[in-house]
């Protein structure tokens, strides 16, 4: 019985393998997984994450600097009118608010990574 589960899983394999190697000649060549020749290492991806949050910031800004008057006399009022009046003026605060708070989190961490992991020295040691 051995031999022949052992016989099934061969066919088996050779089965995938015909059909991971036609993927070349179809669209899904895409899908295909392929390592990478070096470790990739997630926190690689603080400093995109940090360029995504700044975009959101922007966005959010411009939104709320359509309704914001920094006038001293004004500025509260200005606040309180975009939190109960403006539609969905309260989130957008809350996303401008949060988003801040992580780009300085994400920029902080991407930095320390890029130091402590010496990746900088990567372009002159080449």
């Amino acid at each position: 019985m051995g031999a022949s589960l052992h016989n099934q899983d061969n066919s088996l394999v050779r089965l995938f393998k015909w059909i991971y190697t036609g993927f070349d000649r179809t669209i899904f060549m895409g899908l295909k997984f392929t390592l990478p020749t070096k470790f990739v290492s997630p926190l690689g991806f603080l400093g995109m994450l940090t360029f995504v949050v700044f975009i959101i910031l922007g966005i959010t800004g411009a939104f709320l600097m359509l309704w914001y008057e920094p006038i001293l006399d004004r500025a509260w009022d200005s606040v309180s009118k975009i939190n109960d009046t403006i539609p969905y003026g309260f989130h957008m605060r809350n996303i401008h608010y949060h988003a801040s708070n992580a780009m300085v989190m994400l920029a902080i961490l991407h930095m320390y990574y890029q130091f402590f992991s010496g990746r900088y020295k990567r372009l002159y040691c080449q």
